[in-house]
């Protein structure tokens, strides 16, 4: 039988790695970094919903919540809600365990991704950005002086 080792070690490693992934909002020493814009400040989210992480950029931010319904019943609200809003719905695929939903609205996007953690709870991530301009169609070019 072999002794046990130490397990100290392995947890101040541990400790450190994840000390090292969090994130100072700060910029230097003592000034906050400046605010980021609220991409999904005003998207519809299922009332009774609890925001569990949130991080994002100048550009996109996503938030991690849980609701108390089963994962059908949040894609169905989800599928008649952002139809409701405006949205048009640009993808809807998954299955009993999993959904992607991706809706487009003016110049914003938006993918949930939904999944299953029990029979009557679901956690789901959203994540909002801005949509780059379409660069398909032709370009006016500024007049000469």
């Amino acid at each position: 039988m072999r002794p046990m080792r130490n397990p100290m070690p392995w947890l101040g490693l541990a400790a450190l790695l994840t000390l090292s992934g969090c994130r100072i909002d700060r910029q230097d020493g003592g000034t906050p970094a400046p605010p980021r814009a609220d991409i999904l400040g005003r998207f519809w989210f299922i009332p009774g919903s609890r925001v569990r992480d949130t991080t994002g950029t100048d550009e996109a931010q996503r938030k991690l919540l849980t609701v108390a319904m089963p994962l059908d019943t949040v894609r169905a609200i989800y599928r008649e809600r952002l139809r409701d809003m405006g949205w048009t719905l640009v993808s809807d695929v998954g299955d009993s365990v999993r959904v992607a939903l991706h809706a487009r609205h003016d110049s914003s996007l938006v993918w949930l991704n939904l999944e299953r953690s029990g029979p009557s709870l679901t956690t789901y991530t959203v994540i909002g950005t801005k949509a780059p301009p379409d660069t398909t169609q032709p370009q006016m070019l500024p007049a000469r002086p």
